[in-house]
């Protein structure tokens, strides 16, 4: 693997199919941050060929903007030889967290009720307040509406399969849940390269097992959708005796209980369930979540988080783009800790079920 430093990477991205049946898109980063001057040049050999990909490694707090710096247009097939191209922002984690609290999605009891009129008709406008608030966030501007109702009278008359779509890109690329197309040809040729295993260590004994530290043999990779470029953040691994601070001082309480719901609708006082959706236990466990994840990123990043006190460290995350810190944070939580999927970030209520 070579490198070389460059100048900062611009115009068009990779275009993305935001689902199978969507309109076809493609994305355009147009803003130029700072970090761009740091992009560098890594390219890959195999026994056939060479490729160069354009790579910026996060280091320091600067190298990760804030979500409303990050600025896309969003280029939708609107019929034949017709288009619309749309301005978007990032979403920021503390807006994308404020969303799923303010508009919980309910989870049926049984398959009876998840049949009723009364709880598809919940669902559906728990979802349409949901897409609302995110096409809000992500346009910097409100849907044109005095009330919920106006405002879901003017989404109800555009065509549905370009909601969809532009939902499916603002849930999925501009939030950065999933990786654009330079990632994926970048592991299909990483896979071909002679040079993919770049140091093994021979661990014959218990003194060859290095203690863990801040030696930052951990690299998460992801490309954001709308972006020409790989991201490559460096992490530190986490010692057994700091995980085991971090559980301990991040509790989940048990939810309280309620009567179970019967297939009627009735209710059994004299069998009780967990109740997921109390508004207590889920700002209860919310902020669990968030400290954990504070505690989790604090230990793993290559620099300190900026702020004196916690709520200051979490309040710089809760500027940045969603998509950036949850995935550092589950990468973190699955090759460093070994939690595997056990704590969700969002969507609380529904990881437990009924």
């Amino acid at each position: 693997m070579t490198e070389q430093a460059v100048s900062p990477v611009q115009g068009n991205s990779a275009q993305q199919q935001a689902a199978a049946s969507s309109p076809p898109i493609s994305v355009q980063r147009i803003n130029t941050v700072n970090p761009l001057d740091k992009i560098r040049k890594v390219t890959l050999r195999s026994t056939k060929e060479e490729r160069t990909f354009d790579v910026l490694t996060i280091t320091s707090p600067e190298d990760m903007v804030e979500a409303k710096d990050i600025h896309t247009m969003y280029k939708m097939q609107a019929g034949n030889n017709r288009f619309m191209q749309f301005s978007l922002t990032g979403i920021s984690l503390a807006d994308w967290s404020n969303v799923e609290a303010e508009v919980p999605i309910p989870t049926a009891e049984n398959d009876e009720e998840e049949n009723t009129p009364d709880f598809k008709m919940n669902k559906e406008a728990a979802l349409t307040k949901k897409r609302m608030k995110l096409f809000e966030l992500a346009m910097r501007q409100p849907i044109p509406g005095d009330t919920d109702e106006e405002k879901i009278s003017f989404m109800e008359k555009r065509c549905h399969g370009e909601l969809e779509a532009l939902y499916a890109y603002i849930t999925q690329g501009l939030a950065n849940f999933s990786d654009g197309l330079i990632m994926a040809d970048y592991n299909a040729f990483l896979l071909e390269t002679a040079d993919r295993h770049e140091e093994v260590v021979s661990v014959n004994s218990f003194d060859d097992w290095k203690e863990a530290g801040d030696d930052l043999s951990y690299v998460l990779r992801m490309q954001r959708p709308f972006d020409k470029y790989l991201i490559e953040i460096p992490l530190r691994s986490i010692k057994s005796e700091a995980k085991r601070l971090i559980d301990n001082s991040c509790v989940e309480e048990a939810p309280p209980m309620r009567p179970k719901k019967n297939k009627n609708g009735s209710w059994d006082a004299s069998n009780m369930v967990p109740n997921y959706y109390d508004p207590m236990w889920l700002r209860a466990t919310r902020e669990t979540s968030n400290r954990r994840m504070l505690m989790v990123l604090e230990a793993c990043l290559p620099f300190s988080i900026p702020g004196n006190t916690s709520t200051e460290k979490f309040d710089w995350l809760g500027k940045r783009l969603v998509g950036d810190v949850v995935r550092i944070r589950n990468y973190a939580a699955q090759q460093l800790l070994g939690y595997g999927d056990r704590f969700s970030f969002f969507t609380i209520a529904s990881d437990h079920g009924s």
